[in-house]
């Protein structure tokens, strides 16, 4: 056992070296080498910097009141002099793009090695301009052994692009829709209300008894389920409300072909559409969240979770060219080029009261390389 300890101290000055002014070691073992402070001036981060040289930082999950095992960073430390600078083998941040990473990191201890800070960060590859931001975020001072010192959770998430749903021979169509009297109508084809998605039993999706309907999102609200007719239990005010409507298979999935929605700005009077804009189309470029919301309770509904979204024709013709679309659910971001449905398994849950999760839906801007269109909704996962 001595000859252990002995080696493990060796091991610790090796890896850690000294202090460049008083040539005092800088000790940092288990026992000591977590530092806890805040990203973004919110949040608690934590910061341990193990013996066998690895670094790896957390996030603290409020809800669940413990930290977060999805590591925002994770790291080897390569070199120490009240600096120390860690190769990064891991990033899960955001303000990143998905074919980016944090490749290096510099802290800054104090005097007494009790608080560490960074003080620079590198992001390869750099083209996507969000380095500032990065280094931004992780501005703040990491206190030694503070509180909270909660042990993880688990709470590993994937992530996939949903593939193979449901399409009827014929091409699902939204023709026409009114507003009269609080009272909407659709006019469809190739398309039944009411009924279950004939996929619906295999989707292995949170589904609507009240079987396939329209999503109709008035001001960027959340999205109403309707069924034809729907009576809309709320007066609008009269003037100009901007409207999406779009078919949706039972289990909450919209079509993605155009036809399938109908968008634009509509002038309301007396709870009935009185008028539209030119062209009875958006006049900017827009992005609308659709799923998740509201609660999910049980296995047969969080097992998989849909992440479903809204990209308006006229913005649709510009994906991939001008615009890619991050999506970031807790702070992990993705990024795609398509508009198409996202399935998450294995949501954090482990609260006694469920766990609250946000979704944030971007249009990324590829030529000017700023986010143009941001929509942000929570939803709760229960067992």
């Amino acid at each position: 056992m001595k000859n252990y300890f002995k080696t493990f101290l060796l091991f610790i000055s090796m890896v850690l070296g000294s202090c460049s002014k008083d040539n005092t070691p800088m000790v940092v073992n288990q026992d000591i080498s977590e530092f806890v402070g805040t990203w973004d001036k919110a949040g608690f981060v934590r910061l341990t910097i193990a013996a066998n040289g690895t670094f790896t930082a957390q996030r603290w999950i409020a809800a669940s009141n413990t930290f977060a095992n999805n590591y925002a960073l994770v790291g080897k430390i390569s070199r120490t002099d009240q600096k120390l600078t860690v190769l990064i083998e891991k990033t899960n941040l955001a303000h990143l793009w998905s074919n980016q990473n944090v490749t290096k990191v510099n802290l800054d201890f104090s005097k007494t090695n009790d608080v560490v800070t960074f003080s620079n960060v590198l992001v390869e590859p750099s083209s996507l301009d969000v380095n500032a931001a990065v280094v931004d975020r992780l501005t703040g001072s990491f206190t030694k052994n503070a509180a909270p010192t909660t042990l993880l959770p688990m709470d590993n998430y994937s992530f996939a692009v949903r593939t193979g749903s449901y399409i009827p021979m014929g091409t699902p169509t939204l023709s026409w829709f009114t507003l009269t009297a609080g009272v909407f109508n659709f006019g469809v084809s190739n398309y039944t209300f009411g009924i279950a998605t004939p996929d619906q039993t295999t989707a292995g999706l949170a589904f609507s008894p009240m079987g396939q309907h329209v999503h109709l999102i008035i001001d960027g609200s959340p999205y109403i389920a309707a069924g034809n007719p729907y009576t809309y239990a709320l007066n609008l005010p009269d003037g100009e409300h901007t409207i999406i409507a779009f078919l949706s298979r039972s289990y909450h999935e919209g079509y993605k072909n155009p036809e399938a929605m109908i968008s634009g700005k509509y002038m309301v009077m007396g709870n009935t559409i009185v008028g539209v804009n030119a062209g009875n189309t958006l006049t900017t470029d827009e992005i609308y969240s659709s799923r998740p919301i509201r609660t999910y309770t049980g296995s047969s509904e969080y097992s998989k979770i849909l992440l479903d979204y809204v990209v308006p024709s006229p913005t649709l013709a510009k994906l991939g060219n001008t615009y890619g679309i991050r999506l970031t659910i807790d702070q992990t971001p993705y990024y795609i080029e398509s508009w198409n449905p996202i399935v998450f398994e294995g949501m954090n849950r482990t609260s006694v009261d469920g766990v609250t999760h946000t979704i944030k839906v971007e249009l990324y801007n590829k030529i000017s390389k700023t986010i143009s269109k941001t929509t942000e909704q929570t939803f709760l996962v229960k067992s």
